[in-house]
């Protein structure tokens, strides 16, 4: 949980999730830790109850692409951010691209979901309008499990062809399907 890694380094964070029962689990995490939060409330990423500029910076991990409506979710967490925004979301990559059309891969999550992929260009575009002066997008490539038939993950020859893929993806970052992306806002003059 990432927000544990920043109250752990001394950070003051709040934690939000659509799911309470996720924000149980997280509050009971911070406790066992010993760790502080501001504050844990339920929220729509979409529609976040939050003034304008409230926080310095806003992180969302993997979250944004669950939202109905990914890009409103990720106005609205540039529009509570005062400093810039940290995410890591699925890009569209022709790397997966292709074993999906091979059957190789699949597009749908076990929970049925199909996951929305930010386009670098959709994102460059979004992060303008949305205020942001400079953000850089570092691509790596991911298959969580359950994307990757199971027949395919246990057999020989597929686990060497997916190291290699993944080895060249190093050195061809815009192979990759998983993107972190930290953007910022210009500082605001004083009047």
């Amino acid at each position: 949980m990432e927000a544990e890694s920043f109250a752990r380094a001394g950070y003051e964070v709040s934690v939000s999730d659509l799911s309470p029962n996720l924000l149980r689990c997280a509050e009971q995490r911070f406790r066992e830790r010993g760790l502080a939060a501001r504050e844990f409330f339920t929220a729509n990423a979409q529609y976040l109850p939050i003034e304008d500029d409230a926080y310095a910076i806003g992180i969302a991990y993997e979250a944004l692409y669950h939202a109905p409506q990914p890009v409103q979710a990720l106005r609205e967490l540039a529009r509570v951010s005062s400093q810039g925004i940290i995410f890591v979301e699925p890009f569209t990559s022709p790397v997966f691209d292709a074993l999906s059309r091979l059957g190789l891969a699949h597009r749908q999550e076990y929970s049925g979901l199909i996951p929305y992929r930010f386009k670098r260009e959709e994102l460059d575009d979004l992060l303008r309008e949305c205020g942001f002066e400079s953000r850089r997008l570092t691509l790596y490539l991911r298959f969580p499990d359950g994307y990757l038939p199971k027949a395919l993950r246990e057999s020989g020859w597929f686990s060497r062809l997916y190291l290699r893929i993944m080895g060249l993806a190093r050195f061809f970052p815009a192979l990759g399907n998983q993107g972190i992306v930290v953007a910022r806002k210009p500082a605001k003059r004083q009047e």
